[in-house]
């Protein structure tokens, strides 16, 4: 009877990371869909799907290599229209939800796939995450594809400052409280100590 695990554990049964920070797109879209089954110890291992894998499952090491190497890329294909997880994964959904994440990807980032399918084969899912990066895109995309990046959010939008033309109103009750307290500890400190009785 296989036996869910997290990934953390999985990683640190001995397997190499590099199977995972050297992932392609079609590979990691797999795993991140349905998983992975192995064997170590003897017994057979079902690991979870890697989009449900929260970061507190993970070490600290393998945690970055997973929200920068992995979830950028992914959680962008799961945009694409449709694709939407079904409760039983089949091959079938595997193959049409990359496809339409592959459509997606090139209506958002097309100067990515300027490059030779044989150059592209080749990127792996770091690679990708990075080229999907806004700071990339605005760098080297087309201007459709500058036109299209997402409209600032709370984590992407730069800080205004605030207006200090007006000055900082304070709160005289607060104000004479505070410099009364000062007072008083001051006038404590100034008292002569009661010589000791010997």
């Amino acid at each position: 009877m296989s036996t869910e695990i997290d990934r953390a554990t999985f990683i640190s049964s001995g397997r190499p990371s590099t199977q995972y920070t050297d992932t392609k797109r079609w590979d990691g879209w797999r795993l991140w869909l349905c998983g992975q089954t192995f064997i170590a110890g003897g017994s057979v291992w079902q690991l979870k799907p890697f989009r449900k894998i929260k970061g507190i499952d993970l070490r600290a090491d393998t945690r970055s290599v997973f929200d920068l190497e992995w979830k950028p890329i992914f959680n962008k294909m799961m945009e694409a229209p449709d694709n939407i997880v079904p409760h039983e994964i089949t091959e079938e959904y595997v193959l049409s939800s990359y496809t339409r994440g592959t459509l997606f990807l090139k209506e958002n980032y097309s100067y990515i796939f300027t490059r030779s399918s044989d150059v592209l084969s080749k990127y792996t899912i770091g690679t990708w995450s990075k080229k999907i990066k806004p700071s990339e895109v605005r760098k080297n995309g087309t201007e459709q594809d500058k036109q299209r990046l997402s409209e600032p959010t709370a984590y992407n939008k730069k800080r205004k400052q605030k207006d200090r033309t007006q000055p900082t109103v304070r709160s005289d009750r607060r104000f004479i409280n505070k410099v009364t307290t000062k007072v008083v500890h001051r006038q404590v400190q100034q008292q002569p100590q009661e010589s000791e009785v010997v």
